[in-house]
């Protein structure tokens, strides 16, 4: 319904709202997660198990969706 404009404005806005909370909570867990690996000795893996994680955190939120 959103996109074929189905939705009233409050709902599109709700949608907006929830959307970029998600997407900063998000960023902030990423930049936090690739900041303290990339400070140890596995520093070369920091992208790839920071990646995993978000991966892994991604899968939890869209069960609990």
């Amino acid at each position: 319904p959103y996109v074929s404009g189905f939705a009233d404005v409050l709902a599109a806005l709700q949608l907006g709202l929830v959307g970029g909370s998600v997407f900063t909570v998000v960023t902030l867990l990423h930049t936090s997660i690739q900041e303290r690996l990339s400070s140890g000795p596995s520093g070369k893996l920091a992208p790839i198990l920071s990646a995993f994680c978000m991966y892994l955190a991604c899968q939890c939120f869209a069960g609990i969706l």
